[in-house]
């Protein structure tokens, strides 16, 4: 194991730093909102469908058809877009949800189909488009948060955050919003970015209205020091699994818990 967890000090220890992480960055985008140029619920900003339904079967017709027309046209920009929508929206399908807390788990597949929809953005994004889709943009640095909670690891759920803040940068850039910054400096603590999140924080600041900016000031504070606390965690298990070539189980998810009140975005 990475950590030293037949102390019971320890294990305390990494209870509480964990518990606060995905308390502070859940109820952080709780306030902050979520951000999105979506209307609905989170099923709907989502595109969750019927999970009753084989979302294998629901989607391969229509990934196929998009596929064959980049297969004619690789430059075909609508199907690229399509391509992204459809991975992102057969991951949703996958999803695991808690029927008490609502809550959701990334499972195996719902992370391959969102690892398939960023390989397709990436594709789309060095086609140099003139105005990138926000919209998608957004849904995938939600996707890649969803995929950081369910992580085993500090060191993964590091690296699916740093994925959701390019993502949602996409979007700032965009529909710089008050939400969109607000979540984009949170995914940056979390990255590890400190000093590109304090400049986004400044710019959402300058954003908010004035009777919020104090409130907001201080919920920023919050993050910033658990996003302190989780990267000691990061630099720890990096060490951890140097030491042991690599070879060592991950450890505790830092990103986990009902502390997200049962949404990846922490939105009601």
């Amino acid at each position: 194991m990475l950590f030293d967890l037949q102390s019971p000090g320890r294990r305390a220890a990494i209870k509480v730093i964990y518990s606060t992480l995905a308390i502070l960055l859940g109820g952080g985008l709780l306030f902050f909102g979520i951000g999105s140029d979506a209307t609905g619920g989170l099923l709907d900003a989502l595109g969750l469908r019927d999970s009753e339904q084989d979302s294998s079967e629901i989607y391969a017709k229509e990934i196929q058809t998009a596929q064959a027309a980049l297969k004619t046209n690789p430059d075909n920009e609508a199907a690229r877009l399509d391509l992204v929508s459809l991975y992102i929206q057969r991951g949703n399908q996958e999803l695991e949800v808690d029927p008490q807390t609502g809550q959701s788990t990334a499972t195996p597949e719902a992370s391959t189909s969102y690892n398939l929809a960023a390989d397709q953005w990436d594709l789309y994004l060095k086609g140099n488009p003139k105005k990138p889709d926000s919209g998608l943009a957004l849904q995938l640095a939600n996707s890649f948060f969803l995929m950081a909670q369910s992580s085993s690891s500090a060191s993964d759920a590091r690296i699916n955050v740093e994925n959701a803040a390019e993502a949602q940068r996409v979007a700032v850039d965009q529909n710089p919003t008050v939400g969109n910054l607000n979540n984009l400096a949170v995914y940056l603590f979390y990255a590890g970015r400190f000093s590109e999140a304090e400049r986004v924080v400044s710019q959402a600041l300058a954003k908010a209205p004035a009777a919020d900016r104090k409130e907001l000031s201080k919920q920023f504070d919050q993050v910033e020091k658990s996003a302190k606390a989780f990267e000691k965690q990061v630099v720890t298990e990096t060490k951890a699994q140097a030491q042991s070539g690599g070879s060592g189980a991950g450890g505790s998810n830092p990103l986990s818990g009902g502390g997200l009140g049962g949404s990846p975005l922490g939105a009601p």
